[in-house]
């Protein structure tokens, strides 16, 4: 639903042009808006040819609650959103980003929200360059080289191998390779790609037509069909009567949630936004090295809904200003939902140092200030201060 009247609308796209239609009545709500067009210098609506435009992808592109509206050209590829104008809405270009389509200018995209923190990336694959943009000003955040004498073909985001992590899965082609002006190093073939980093959230293991959304089919698990272990929530299995999706929130009742309200976007888990939480706890020391050496130690529990593999990094600092490094240790172990790790970092003392001073820990911290984990919380990760020392005290 886009007017944001609770009721489901049909986005057409047709013949360079973007319309809402109740799904209702058939009544034209919003539109014919125009795609924007390159007119040598930027994407604008009325720039010059935007040929047919590709199929709609419907998500929460910017992280405000609404949906908006994604759709690939001929040059450009655009997100539009949906404004209310004396009570009637009307589409705006939300951004709009030069793309290279001439081979058919009717392809699609998907969307998903790789680090969790509520707003969508969207993976769009063009002749020469899969693209990464983020969803909020479509700045590209990630691209590599491509080749398709292009259709209908968009990436799908699935978790392809069962690890738990979404995967990128193109669809690659040499077809006027040449003319396009395609690296020559791509290869033809289906094509799938993972975060080096391990560190893209979950999502489910299907995506299993061109018009997919997560209602329409079960995966096994969530609550799409019931949920685990309900009847008829099998793998592949296509529901008799789907859950309406701009309804459906996913999530067991009681708990508050937004609908998924979206088209071509898969969700991570068995909720929307699902990532790790690491929080710090017990602050403590060990002065049984006294005076050459302290160890510092704090708990990291997993207060997420996805696992994060072992070698999380803990710094600790005596505090400042300004702050000063203390020590860096790590998790050894993989931490799944609600497990909690104890990690330590010795700080070798030099002589004529303080007897007492306050110490930080700050989880996800490699000792320069920058993390490597996605969490749906990053204001939750410091702990402290705490006293200690190896001077006269309790600790």
């Amino acid at each position: 639903t886009l007017g944001r009247d609770g009721r489901p609308e049909l986005v057409v796209v047709n013949s360079g042009a973007l319309a809402l239609v109740s799904g209702a009545t058939g009544e034209l709500l919003a539109g014919p808006a125009a795609l924007p067009s390159w007119n040598g210098t930027e994407c604008v609506q009325g720039g010059g040819n935007p040929g047919s435009g590709g199929p709609p992808t419907v998500a929460d592109f910017d992280g405000d609650g609404q949906a908006e509206v994604g759709v690939a050209a001929l040059d450009c590829y655009t997100v539009f959103e949906v404004a209310l104008e004396a009570g009637a809405p009307v589409f705006q270009v939300l951004w709009s980003k030069k793309v290279q389509d001439h081979s058919s200018s009717v392809t699609g995209s998907s969307v998903f929200d790789f680090e969790g923190d509520g707003a969508a990336e969207v993976v769009y694959a063009d002749e020469v360059l899969l693209h990464v943009f983020r969803g909020s000003d479509g700045e590209e955040i990630f691209s590599r080289p491509n080749c398709s004498g292009t259709t209908y073909e968009y990436p799908v985001i699935v978790d392809v191998d069962g690890n738990g992590r979404a995967d990128i899965v193109i669809a690659q082609n040499t077809y006027a390779a040449v003319g396009l002006g395609c690296d020559p190093a791509v290869q033809p073939g289906v094509h799938v790609y993972s975060d080096a980093a391990d560190n893209w959230v979950n999502t489910r293991r299907i995506w299993n037509q061109h018009a997919y959304h997560v209602t329409n089919v079960c995966d096994g698990i969530d609550r799409a069909c019931g949920g685990r272990g309900a009847e008829g929530n099998t793998y592949g299995r296509i529901p008799a009567s789907e859950m309406p999706n701009w309804a459906f929130t996913n999530l067991p009742p009681g708990e508050q949630a937004l609908p998924l309200n979206n088209f071509r976007q898969n969700v991570q888990g068995e909720g929307l936004f699902s990532a790790p939480d690491l929080v710090g706890q017990e602050l403590s020391a060990d002065r049984s090295g006294c005076p050459a050496e302290l160890t510092l130690s704090a708990r990291v529990t997993n207060d997420g809904a996805l696992g994060i593999l072992p070698g999380l990094k803990v710094a600790f600092y005596r505090e400042g200003p300004p702050r000063e490094l203390l020590a860096v240790g790590e998790t050894r172990t993989r931490l799944l939902p609600g497990e909690s790790e104890v990690v330590s970092g010795v700080w070798q003392q030099p002589a004529g140092s303080a007897p007492r001073f306050l110490v930080i820990a700050v989880v996800d911290d490699d000792g320069s200030g920058a993390g490597a984990v996605s969490e749906c919380r990053e204001t939750n990760n410091e702990l402290g201060p705490f006293e200690t020392g190896c001077g006269a005290g309790p600790s």
